[in-house]
């Protein structure tokens, strides 16, 4: 096996990987997405290793939790942490391949692990659930429902580089604007701002930045693939709804703005105005012991009497912490019951083609004592003449 560093420093001290960890309810072997097991070791993704380059989201992670220290398996990788460190410094041990369930038994053995019940995620895959009952055929399988709860509450210290983060963002988004002019084009747009993230300390963009852009001579649809591969000129007057996702310190930010060019559209200054008024009741609504669903309901009830409902087709928001969506999804059917330090981005948008646009998303955390925006101006649009 060829061993390198990976340079990462966890966020935490150890003891508060120790607290999460001592939260298993008997748990010493994990099967789980990757960013679980970060946040119950504090041992990087691959989407946090610049040497990897493909799709981290997929990935499942293997942690075996034994006397010797713990070490885990991601996709095609081990990462091992030597017992006593101090979690920050860690090395990867290429797996060359070979049978997979005589690697999981290695692994196993280097960390010192006793076999006992094996805990998978809800989402498991079955070939994945398979591979374990071939490498641990005396072992009992539980599903480990408890990691997602547990990983929804945020400490003060998760919130605080949760709000860093944003403010980082939402500054450069400020800074990015302030280079803009008439006839800048999609691509220049986009540049600008993550040029201005970077420069504003922020590790990485993990999510776009892209833009939907609508005007009486321009429409930009994100969604669309042509998008991809086209730059137009952003023609005024347009309203041009800009998202961006960024990683600091291993935690995300996910912003978003509405940026008028050349003068304010009418009908989407009354989107505009709708979103304002629908953030005020739908944020109020951020209580303990609501329900995901029902704030989603308030918020989307608003926007429906007020003619823009057809525009609005996306959930109200999402959790956000070490992934950019996180449970739980503001929409119909999320019976999830919200709870003191439950944190999530609420995100409204109006997207009619050829009629308006509007976009604001922000994080909130939700308090014993009603909700906390960890920033409170994104209703303000910039506008750019």
């Amino acid at each position: 096996m060829s061993v390198r560093s990976v340079g990462y420093t966890a966020p935490f001290p150890q003891e508060t990987y120790l607290t999460r960890l001592s939260a298993l309810p008997g748990c010493s072997l994990f099967l789980g997405p990757s960013s679980d097991c970060e946040w119950l070791t504090g041992a990087p993704r691959l989407a946090n290793d610049p040497g990897f380059d493909a799709d981290p989201g997929v990935a499942m992670t293997a942690c075996f939790i034994g006397p010797r220290g713990v070490v885990f398996s991601v996709g095609h990788s081990q990462w091992a942490l030597e017992a006593g460190s101090v979690m920050a410094l860690w090395a990867v041990h290429e797996f060359a391949g070979g049978d997979a369930a005589e690697h999981f038994r290695q692994v196993a053995e280097m960390a010192g692990w006793i076999e006992g019940p094996v805990y998978v995620a809800p989402a498991t895959e079955f070939r994945q659930v398979e591979l374990l009952r071939r490498a641990f055929p005396a072992s009992e399988l539980r599903v480990a429902d408890f990691v997602t709860p547990l990983r929804s509450l945020k400490s003060e210290a998760e919130i605080d580089l949760l709000r860093k983060a944003a403010r980082l963002t939402a500054g450069a988004i400020r800074d990015a604007c302030g280079e803009l002019r008439n006839g800048i084009s999609r691509l220049d747009l986009l540049a600008a701002v993550e040029r201005q993230l970077l420069a504003a300390g922020v590790d990485r963009v993990v999510y776009g930045p892209d833009i939907w852009a609508i005007g009486p001579a321009i429409s930009v649809d994100w969604s669309s693939p042509a998008t991809l591969y086209a730059d137009p000129v952003l023609i005024p007057p347009c309203s041009v709804s800009l998202d961006v996702g960024v990683s600091f310190r291993g935690y995300r930010a996910d912003v978003g703005r509405t940026i008028f060019i050349g003068g304010v559209p009418p009908r989407s200054a009354e989107a505009l105005d709708t979103l304002r008024e629908a953030r005020r009741v739908g944020v109020a609504a951020l209580r303990p012991g609501r329900r995901a669903e029902e704030v989603d309901a308030i918020t989307r009830s608003l926007i429906v009497e007020r003619g823009f409902g057809a525009g609005f087709w996306i959930p109200s928001g999402h959790g956000i912490g070490l992934e950019i969506h996180e449970a739980p999804i503001l929409r119909a059917g999320d019976r999830t019951v919200f709870q003191a330090g439950n944190v999530v981005n609420f995100e409204l948008a109006i997207w009619q083609d050829g009629v308006a646009g509007a976009f604001a998303e922000d994080t909130v955390v939700i308090r014993d004592d009603g909700p906390e925006w960890l920033i409170d101006d994104g209703d303000q649009p910039v506008v750019v003449e």
